[in-house]
């Protein structure tokens, strides 16, 4: 259920805006590789790698839930999800995002609030900026999961086929 939760929470927030975003001192292709480090590490500190996961278990779990016969899928879909789930794409473009709407020093000094005991008023900013990024982590698994669709029922349909057995998706 918490699972569940944080995915809804991530698609309600993909209706939030950054005016952050619009104010970045340098675009992404100016990044230097030490900012777009620095946004790496802070990812790597927050733990998102977990929460991606717990969010694929979730979707397979809630795809099985709602269609039985895709049980015998299941390797299916758990591929797929790791496929189009992958935390190292999105971990890339997530960084190039937040190295773009804070600066290295901003990144730097958020990274500690995940490492560190001490807080500071980076709080506010980065609790604004963590809402425009989840919001933006939830859009790239829209994207991926809608480009990746077809590659699913393709491989579905495939193994329907080697069972002799009818789509698991479609409707009885």
């Amino acid at each position: 259920m918490r699972q569940l939760r944080f995915l809804a929470f991530l698609s309600l927030a993909l209706a939030t805006t950054s005016a952050r975003a619009q104010d970045s001192a340098s675009p992404p292709s100016v990044q230097a590789d030490s900012h777009v480090a620095a946004a790496l590490r802070l990812l790597d500190a927050m733990g998102w790698a977990a929460s991606l996961q717990a969010g694929e278990s979730a979707y397979v779990a809630t795809l099985v839930r709602a269609h039985p016969k895709l049980d015998d899928y299941r390797d299916i879909l758990w591929d797929w999800a790791n496929h189009t789930y992958d935390w190292g794409a999105i971990r890339t473009q997530l960084a190039k995002r937040l190295s773009s709407d804070l600066s290295q020093a901003e990144l730097d000094s958020i990274t500690t609030l995940y490492t560190a005991s001490n807080r500071s008023k980076l709080e506010k900013t980065w609790s604004q900026e963590l809402r425009v990024l989840t919001a933006y982590m939830a859009e790239l698994e829209t994207q991926l999961g809608t480009q990746y669709w077809p590659e699913l029922r393709r491989k579905l349909r495939e193994r329907a086929t080697e069972l002799h057995k009818a789509d698991p998706l479609q409707s009885d």
